[in-house]
């Protein structure tokens, strides 16, 4: 593709025009590149410098890595749970992991499931110290950082507020009247999908500034007016936020432990390519990092890292 037509702003995958853009060999590079890998696709940097890609093309790929990560997590959930028939009654009322949100149209409890599993869980302060030893580098935000965007405010607009049910985890954003959940959380946004994107393939989209004082609202539903489920409680802005910035912190926190781990797994690779086959010493401080699980990178990437969160790797 020439570059004048990257200066017309056409996004690099779909090919339309848009002033919502991310620049592939830009400050988030790294973490662009991380999601190309998702769809085996190579741009070389000398040919294509201004190459650029959408953010509809970024939460599109966001939420096929999110769909493979929770794949991954129902396979392991199958092959370390034992079968129901070799469960007594008692184990099976308890209420330890409940699944049927799979077959609901919670959705937000499939996508955000991931970042709360216990045994999924990273220590941040562990992960930072592993990046102090290998000097991987972390890149300072050019725009406000979650914190400063997480301040509740004393009032919010009424034509958004929040609805949760009895059993629910997370709460469903209505907005002008439409249900979205399935949040997918980045650094300044929260992506809210419809209510019934699987169920009716509804692309209609909701970007959320994570402040809550500014709203778009993206593509028009795929079906009409449907039923409202019935059983939920309503919540004013000033109730749920709390919980929102809550689980929205806790998800970023580890998509970027996952993110940094990666990238030291990276590291601890190269330098063990380096040295050939007879491998390389470790310093005092960094012993026993050797034994550590050496996953390969890109799988480690692909199903544990976070994505576009405004980091870049050394």
């Amino acid at each position: 593709m020439s570059q004048e037509r990257h200066q017309d702003s056409l996004c690099r995958l779909c090919l339309t025009k848009t002033k919502d853009k991310v620049p592939i060999f830009g400050k988030e590079e790294a973490n662009v590149i991380n999601l190309l890998m998702l769809i085996e696709l190579d741009i070389d940097p000398d040919q294509e410098r201004d190459a650029i890609v959408c953010f509809d093309c970024i939460v599109t790929l966001e939420g096929f890595f999110q769909f493979k990560e929770q794949c991954h997590e129902n396979d392991e959930y199958l092959k370390t749970h034992p079968p129901m028939a070799s469960v007594d009654s008692e184990a099976v009322d308890e209420p330890r992991m409940q699944c049927d949100f799979l077959d609901s149209e919670e959705e937000g409890l499939v996508e955000d499931y991931y970042g709360l599993e216990d045994h999924a869980v990273l220590d941040p302060d562990e992960v930072e110290r592993d990046c102090v030893k290998f000097k991987i580098r972390k890149c300072p935000s050019d725009g406000p950082t979650l914190a400063d965007l997480q301040v509740l405010r004393d009032s919010y607009p009424d034509y958004f507020y929040f609805e949760k049910g009895p059993r629910s985890l997370y709460f469903t954003l209505v907005y002008y009247g439409e249900r979205f959940n399935s949040a997918t959380y980045s650094e300044r946004y929260t992506y809210y999908k419809c209510i019934y994107r699987r169920k009716h393939n509804c692309k209609a989209l909701v970007v959320a500034r994570n402040d809550y004082s500014q709203f778009e609202r993206r593509y028009e539903h795929s079906h009409g007016e449907l039923e409202e489920r019935k059983g939920l409680e309503e919540y004013s802005p000033r109730q749920a936020l709390p919980e929102v910035f809550r689980i929205c912190r806790q998800i970023l926190a580890q998509k970027t432990a996952q993110r940094r781990n990666a990238s030291v797994e990276r590291k601890k690779m190269e330098l063990e390519l380096s040295r050939g086959e007879e491998g390389w010493e470790l310093g005092e401080e960094e012993d026993g990092l050797r034994d550590e699980s050496s996953e390969d990178v890109l799988s480690k990437v692909l199903h544990k890292s976070g994505i576009f969160e405004g980091e870049d790797e050394d």
